[in-house]
């Protein structure tokens, strides 16, 4: 798949595996701070490596700890982070 306009292609398996790093990074933040943020960003890019599950995981830990931490906003986002999951999983 590629943008028209620009001829840029985009390549799937470095995407993937850029999105992994990232993985990798916000899991050594969340074993030294379990913050919700961090496991929205987490999600967010196991979704995009397509880590489906350990993306459903972290939505679920994350909206967890937002809603003891009573943040409406948090839980909100990741229930639309939860809805990009499962369009990404219908995709397949």
């Amino acid at each position: 798949m590629g943008d028209p306009n620009t001829g840029v292609v985009l390549d799937e398996e470095l995407y993937s595996r850029y999105y992994r790093v990232i993985e990798k990074f916000y899991n050594g933040k969340i074993s030294t701070m379990d913050a919700w943020f961090h496991l929205y960003t987490l999600a967010d890019a196991q979704i995009k490596a397509s880590l489906l599950e350990k993306a459903r995981n972290s939505i679920q830990k994350g909206t967890s700890l937002a809603k003891q931490l009573s943040l409406p906003d948090a839980v909100k986002n990741f229930e639309q982070l939860s809805d990009t999951l499962e369009k990404k999983r219908n995709s397949y």
